[in-house]
């Protein structure tokens, strides 16, 4: 590797520094606002009337918690890169949580249509249910399980809030993150940004060669070489760009769904 290459890399990696720090710093409103009720439903609001139709499950609670977990991991990240600056793959496992978290909250709030919202309220609540279940026969405690009674207690709820259970049907992270995506088919995506970083949770060597940086290669005959690799600021930034932009569109859309219209 060249000197003027190696300086390349140096310049983008503090240019990454920078904007992982600026970017960090943004979601501080949002966690003060989070911490001291500053999303507090207005009677009349899309919120409120959502609660109203259904209120054995409250939509603005699930998103409380997107929003508690999605805040949590950037901590986490921030006092990781603190202490040991940029890693190879436990960043992404927290920039991984917070984008699935932050595009949940968002694929909750932004539809216009109060159904829709609801349909994918009771929609979380059934992944949960099943999720806890499975959890519990792990355990070798199934017959603790109280499935059947929860199961009893959603058909009273759909009753009432005039829904159907066909339509209430939790479609994994994958539709979440597509149906919420504001940069489809660009290197901003955020199904890019996930599906990285979910590479990078599982230790993929596809996902590892987008973020590390290369920082010398030697041939080692005509059909292989071997590569020394450092963590990088560079495309973490990329990522954690992703991640803070949706926190933020969920902050707008709670701000939205929450005020009565003036």
């Amino acid at each position: 590797m060249t000197a003027d290459t190696t300086t390349s890399l140096d310049v983008l990696d503090e240019a990454g520094r920078a904007k992982t720090q600026q970017l960090l710093k943004t979601l501080a409103d949002v966690e003060r606002k989070r911490e001291t009720g500053g999303y507090s439903i207005d009677p009349g609001s899309d919120l409120a009337l959502d609660h109203e139709r259904m209120t054995g499950l409250l939509v603005s609670h699930s998103v409380d918690r997107a929003l508690h977990h999605s805040l949590d991991c950037l901590w986490g990240l921030d006092r990781l890169l603190v202490v040991n600056g940029p890693q190879h793959y436990a960043p992404y496992v927290l920039i991984r949580g917070a984008l699935e978290s932050a595009a949940t909250a968002v694929w909750l709030l932004d539809s216009d249509e109060r159904t829709t919202r609801l349909q994918r309220r009771v929609a979380l609540d059934i992944d949960n249910s099943k999720e806890r279940s499975n959890a519990i026969k792990a355990a070798g405690r199934a017959a603790e399980d109280d499935a059947e009674q929860h199961k009893s207690g959603l058909s009273t709820l759909l009753r009432d809030a005039d829904l159907t259970l066909r339509n209430c049907q939790w479609k994994g992270y994958t539709a979440v993150v597509q149906e919420i995506d504001d940069a489809p088919n660009t290197m901003g995506s955020v199904e890019l940004a996930w599906r990285a970083c979910s590479g990078m949770s599982h230790g993929k060597f596809w996902s590892f060669q987008v973020f590390a940086a290369e920082t010398s290669r030697r041939t080692l005959d005509s059909t292989s070489f071997q590569a020394d690799f450092s963590p990088s600021y560079h495309g973490l930034s990329k990522v954690l760009d992703v991640a803070v932009r949706t926190i933020h569109r969920a902050d707008a859309l709670y701000e939205k769904r929450r005020k009565a219209d003036q």
